[in-house]
């Protein structure tokens, strides 16, 4: 693969242009640096396929939160947050523990987003 300018992102937001079908994939640095990637809606499942074709076997397993037992060490190792149909958002934490990583889905509903942004704010 030819190497181009490479940006290596902290972060990631994605966002969803309904009324033009589109998906935009934001990469963030911790400076405030960052640059966007456009998906047609269409192109998506080509997009998630070809991805998904570059994730080691249970590198990141969807898990019931309650699946992971208490006091068990974890680091988190990414996070990404998706607007849903008709408000709130989901949060989904990538977090590393002792038998490989796990992809906890958080569902939030518009009040309890706007309660955890609000609560969130207090430390930034």
């Amino acid at each position: 693969m030819e190497q181009d300018n490479e940006f290596w992102p902290d972060g990631m937001v994605v966002g969803v242009d309904d009324t033009r079908g589109l998906v935009r994939l934001k990469f963030t640095k911790d400076n405030g640096e960052h640059q966007s990637l456009v998906i047609p809606r269409g192109a998506l499942p080509f997009f998630a396929r070809e991805i998904q074709k570059q994730i080691e076997p249970a590198a990141a397993t969807p898990i019931r939160p309650d699946m992971i037992p208490v006091g068990t060490p974890m680091r988190l190792a990414a996070t990404q947050v998706t607007a849903r149909p008709g408000g709130g958002a989901r949060l989904e934490l990538t977090v590393e523990v002792p038998t490989g990583g796990r992809t906890i889905p958080i569902d939030l509903p518009p009040s309890e987003l706007s309660y955890i942004m609000t609560e969130l704010g207090r430390f930034a």
